[in-house]
């Protein structure tokens, strides 16, 4: 199934699901990912790149944070993807 038939918002709760995250984590996420267009290194990047790099940042700041190893087994976006997106 094609990523680009989510919205950002559907792929943060579809990737939190799948990586047992919490509603909190779940917020911080899309409040990350609402301000991420705005930024340069947004561009030309995947939905899906964006919404696992917020899941990596809000998770890091919570009480179980997720590794990018952990968050790319679900998403299939690279480790190295998720890191470099600077946040």
């Amino acid at each position: 199934m094609p990523k680009s038939l989510f919205s950002t918002e559907k792929l943060l709760n579809l990737l939190c699901s799948k990586l047992r995250l919490s509603n909190d984590v779940e917020t911080e996420a899309n409040k990350i990912a609402l301000k991420l267009p705005t930024l340069s290194f947004s561009e030309g990047r995947t939905q899906v790149s964006l919404a696992a790099a917020a899941i990596y940042a809000a998770s890091q700041a919570s009480n179980a944070p997720k590794t990018a190893k952990e968050i790319e087994n679900e998403s299939e976006v690279k480790e190295l993807v998720i890191l470099q997106k600077g946040i």
